[in-house]
């Protein structure tokens, strides 16, 4: 069998923008799945917020300059450059040094109860999920509607509202869209098992 290396749609291509549109598409995906065909989709949902959240993050901080999202620059190389970390890009966010790029920029603010959901959706989820240490865990549903419902307004300012991001009207249209049916689709799921 011979390979058209030169075929359109042979190869990937992803950048920040489309990697994090990408990953709020597979979170309301995976929500839209979970009760009817497989628990592990809860897994798959959460993964794909902290991969959304986090790459908002990048997304707004980067700007013009990929060197904005570079830690320890002058210790290294283009190629062994190291991206910020979670928590870094984090505070980031919330820093108008970093946040001002723009003359209608703005900075995330965190309420306290986000910044826990933040905590629990970095360390005690994503990170037992992709680093998996052997253990019996069980997660409750109504923390990850808890966490999806914190985690998500944050991930609409920083795409939609921090002025960070150059989008044209259709993505706006479509990250704002994907994120109303995520909020309907949690709504659905409190009152189907009646998490108060």
């Amino acid at each position: 069998m011979e390979y058209d290396f030169n075929k359109e749609g042979y190869y990937l291509r992803i950048d920040e923008k489309s990697n994090t549109i990408d990953s709020l598409d597979k979170l309301l995906y995976f929500l839209q799945h979970v009760d009817v065909d497989n628990v592990f989709y809860w897994k798959w949902a959460m993964i794909a917020l902290h991969n959304c959240f986090y790459s908002s993050m990048i997304l707004c901080l980067i700007g013009a300059n990929p060197q904005n999202i570079i830690t320890n620059k002058k210790q290294h190389t283009d190629d062994k450059a190291k991206i910020l970390s979670f928590y870094d890009a984090l505070k980031r966010v919330q820093n108008p040094t970093y946040m001002n790029l723009y003359d209608n920029s703005k900075c995330l603010a965190i309420e306290h109860n986000q910044y826990n959901s933040i905590e629990h959706l970095n360390d005690l989820i994503r990170n037992q999920f992709m680093h998996y240490k052997p253990a019996l865990i069980s997660y409750g549903i109504g923390g990850f509607l808890e966490i999806i419902n914190d985690v998500l307004p944050m991930t609409r300012f920083l795409l939609t509202m921090s002025g960070n991001i150059r989008l044209n009207e259709e993505e706006v249209t479509h990250i704002n869209n994907t994120i109303d049916e995520v909020d309907r689709i949690t709504k659905k799921i409190i009152d189907d098992y009646r998490i108060k």
